[in-house]
């Protein structure tokens, strides 16, 4: 039986968070429960409810991914008995998504990416089956960033798919015009490919050996985070390679490995925000067909060189890593966020399709 039953176009949203999600996704999800109203579940314990908290989320609370589905269930039932409208549901990662069809009868899922395993007929009713669920069809709506995204979900068998494009949270980040500083460079490797850290550094090692003072920056979650230090140190240059913190107000340039349109990756948008360059590395097919673009610099991930001498001339020239990094808040400050959550609004709580 379902437990959360169609819901009026002015039904609040209930947003339910990955507690170990980045940064960006988890602030977006906060915007809209505030401008709009609405409510926040994390998945994950206390750990990932206070980490939450700690950037901004105000929720009713967090529960294991055991139980989150019925927590969520329990949740919209316990906003009916108090006489308010049922609220939606409203995932943010795919995983999420597909759990919450277990009680939901309608789940809008804003992705995080392509569906799993988009390729070889894999398709949302075995996905769901693989979870050890009954299949309820044209239970999820999905919210992508663009066309090819919205195509693959469709293909999937999502009962609905609509393309609203992320916005920039700028995080009041300083932009630096000392001369003297070292240039700090983050690496931002696709999540849980370990191997594309080391990828990113050499192109650090390189402007090192080409006389710039820098410092790469990673994660020490990431799984390639052990891998990349134990190589610096080995070949002897570990002064170029340091953790990064949360919220670090150090870098000044990113390095990003992705494989869609660059216009609409969060990570990306939510880098740009904070007035960090980035030099970001796709796939030749998507070097070839775009334009440049402000304060990004795009890159073939084929090439184990590429962008490398770029990437040391901003660095040992102080004023254009300067004018790089204008042009990337720029470029992100034409994404408005107040506009986006009006848009974000009509997409989660109406039915229709919003075009990005």
């Amino acid at each position: 039986m379902a437990l959360v039953e169609e819901h009026r176009a002015s039904s609040p949203l209930l947003h339910v968070v990955d507690g170990r999600g980045a940064e960006g996704r988890i602030r977006r999800a906060e915007r809209l429960r505030r401008d709009h109203g609405g409510h926040a579940i994390v998945l994950g314990g206390l750990d990932e409810e206070c980490f939450c908290a700690g950037i901004g989320l105000h929720s009713i609370g967090s529960a294991p991914w055991r139980s989150i589905a019925m927590t969520v269930a329990r949740a919209c039932r316990g906003f009916d008995a108090a006489g308010g409208p049922m609220p939606v549901p409203t995932a943010w990662s795919n995983e999420l998504g597909i759990e919450l069809t277990r009680t939901c009868s309608r789940v809008i899922l804003v992705a995080d990416g392509p569906p799993p395993r988009a390729t070889g007929g894999f398709s949302i009713d075995r996905a769901i089956s693989d979870f050890g669920l009954p299949v309820r069809p044209g239970c999820l709506e999905v919210i992508t960033p663009d066309g090819g995204l919205a195509r693959a979900w469709a293909r999937f068998g999502v009962a609905d798919t609509r393309i609203v494009e992320p916005c920039g949270l700028p995080a009041a980040a300083h932009i630096t015009t000392d001369r003297t500083s070292k240039t700090y460079i983050m690496l931002v490797p696709q999540e849980h490919v370990g191997q594309q850290a080391i990828n990113l550094y050499r192109k650090v090692g390189l402007a090192h050996l080409g006389g710039a003072d820098v410092q790469a920056l990673l994660d020490p979650r990431d799984p390639g985070f052990a891998t990349t230090n134990e190589y610096v140190v080995k070949v002897g240059i570990d002064d170029t390679f340091a953790s990064l913190r949360r919220a670090d107000p150090r870098p000044q340039i990113a390095l990003v490995s992705c494989d869609s349109d660059v216009r609409n990756d969060e990570r990306i948008l939510d880098l740009t925000a904070r007035g960090i360059g980035v030099f970001a590395f796709v796939p030749s097919s998507l070097v070839e067909r775009s334009s440049p673009l402000p304060g990004i610099v795009l890159t073939p991930r084929e090439d184990v060189n590429s962008g490398a001498s770029e990437l040391l001339e901003i660095c040992l020239d102080p004023d254009r890593r300067t004018e790089f990094q204008m042009a990337a808040r720029a470029f992100s400050a034409t994404r408005a966020p107040r506009t986006w959550s009006s848009v974000m609004g009509v997409a989660t709580c109406g039915r229709s399709t919003v075009g990005g």
